[in-house]
């Protein structure tokens, strides 16, 4: 059975988890965050246990949408007197970069989804880099997944 909630982003726990996969619908209409090991909120349309679950497989469907940019995060160092000695800014990749870079992004660590207006924005982690992806979504959200397991 396949459960479907719409525009609840709100509704899950995206810290921890695992990108399976994000990828441009065929027609380019729509961007498809497949992700592992996200936590159901009790609030969820579809939770009828009333307490934290978990999915695998999370089809996160954003209807209308267009990645706008993938942004490698700055950083600062630090000598160990806690003084900084080198600073890296923010980086915009390139739009011919966007591709591959969706292709090494599997596997990694969601921080958190955020969405301000139309804007939703993936944060994600790597073993020393940290980027985020910016999709522009006109037509909302889907989440669809397959199975209710508990967090034990």
């Amino acid at each position: 059975m396949t459960y479907t909630t719409n525009n609840e982003l709100e509704h899950f726990a995206f810290d921890e988890a695992v990108v399976d996969n994000i990828r441009r619908s065929f027609g380019g209409d729509a961007v498809h965050v497949i992700l592992d090991n996200v936590r159901i909120l009790p609030e969820n349309s579809c939770n009828r246990d009333i307490r934290t679950m978990r999915t695998n497989g999370l089809d996160l469907q954003l209807l209308d949408a267009k990645i706008e940019n993938i942004v490698e995060e700055g950083y600062q160092l630090y000598d160990a007197d806690f003084k900084p000695y080198k600073r890296v800014e923010d980086r915009d990749l390139p739009p011919e970069e966007i591709d591959d870079m969706l292709v090494k992004l599997r596997g990694w660590q969601l921080d958190n989804i955020t969405q301000e207006g139309q804007l939703i924005t993936v944060h994600l982690r790597g073993d020393d880099h940290t980027f985020r992806v910016e999709i522009e979504v006109k037509g909302g959200s889907t989440q669809s997944w397959e199975r209710f397991m508990t967090l034990d």
